[in-house]
């Protein structure tokens, strides 16, 4: 009996794990659509530039890096290294260095394409040393002239 009751509770935990799981993936799923949504400087600039680039080695199966690029969330999470964003320091964010590293690096990115327009990359790393926001609406934000040329 002690060994059915054992068991038994062996399974609930199991199980409470599982579900919270679920739920947990189910509420960042929801926040990042909602990120999406909220026509943040991300997700109109920077997301488009990682969508374009990034995406195609940093998704859900194909996680180079250990490097998630698919969502704010995942992308917070980091890769095998750690963070890859250090808020409000590009020169000191893993993401910003590898994209300003000669294309001849073999730790330059994105791999095995063309290098991100000069444009592309002024806006990564004005969005990373403005506070890597995901959620700042892009109204919020007093751009430099460089920037605002960028964006016009």
């Amino acid at each position: 009996i002690f060994l059915i009751i054992s068991f038994i509770f062996v399974v609930m935990i199991v199980l409470y794990f599982i579900i919270n799981k679920e739920k947990t993936n189910q509420i960042k799923q929801t926040d990042d659509v909602q990120l999406l949504e909220n026509n943040s400087f991300y997700s109109n600039n920077v997301e488009q530039i990682f969508i374009k680039n990034c995406i195609a080695c940093h998704h859900d199966k194909k996680k180079l890096g250990g490097l998630n690029m698919l969502s704010p969330s995942k992308i917070t999470l980091g890769g095998k290294n750690g963070s890859v964003i250090t808020i409000g320091n590009a020169y000191k964010s893993e993401i910003y260095k590898r994209l300003i590293l000669p294309i001849s690096n073999e730790k330059h990115m994105p791999k095995g394409k063309d290098s991100l327009t000069k444009d592309e990359i002024k806006l990564i790393e004005w969005w990373i040393n403005s506070g890597a926001s995901f959620t700042k609406k892009t109204d919020n934000y007093i751009f430099p002239e460089k920037i605002k040329s960028i964006l016009n």
